[in-house]
């Protein structure tokens, strides 16, 4: 055997790793136009207008820059609408519904009591009941003062003659 041999402990190996890292730091550090690198103030700026660009002063999901672009204030939120007619005509079906159930059921959104509705809508009722279906209602039956329980014939003067 004519080759030295050498063995180093982990603890020297881990050591020079370490001291080979912060020396390449370093000398980077040192010299960054060298290795093609910029300067931590040039990052910052990169940075910076990186930063600028995303910006979204009133967190409407829209950033400044397009905001400016739009002409709409970056410091209110912007709200824009689809101009769908699949989405309008959606939009209008749910107005209709929720008009019909307000309608229908008012008492269940507070506009009147349960029992004022069951009022209002009894009295809707006995004023076009027509007991005798001859298509007067009772309450006009007894303002002309005839029978409501028998049917009730109208002619015209002219088909009369």
């Amino acid at each position: 055997m004519t080759e030295k041999t050498t063995f180093y402990l982990q603890s020297v190996y881990n050591s020079a790793i370490t001291d080979a890292r912060e020396s390449a730091l370093t000398e980077v550090l040192s010299n960054l136009q060298k290795y093609s690198l910029k300067t931590e103030e040039a990052y910052n700026l990169v940075v910076s207008q990186r930063d600028a660009r995303f910006e979204d002063t009133d967190r409407d999901g829209i950033t400044n820059a397009k905001e400016n672009e739009l002409e709409t204030d970056p410091n209110d939120g912007t709200v824009f609408y689809l101009e769908n007619t699949g989405f309008e005509d959606a939009v209008a079906a749910s107005r209709q519904t929720g008009r019909n159930d307000v309608v229908v059921f008012p008492f269940r959104y507070g506009l009147v009591a349960l029992e004022e509705y069951n009022k209002v809508v009894a009295e809707r009722d006995e004023r076009f009941s027509d007991s005798d279906g001859d298509g007067l209602t009772d309450l006009k039956e007894t303002e002309l003062d005839t029978n409501s329980e028998q049917e009730t014939s109208f002619y015209l003067q002219s088909v009369f003659e």
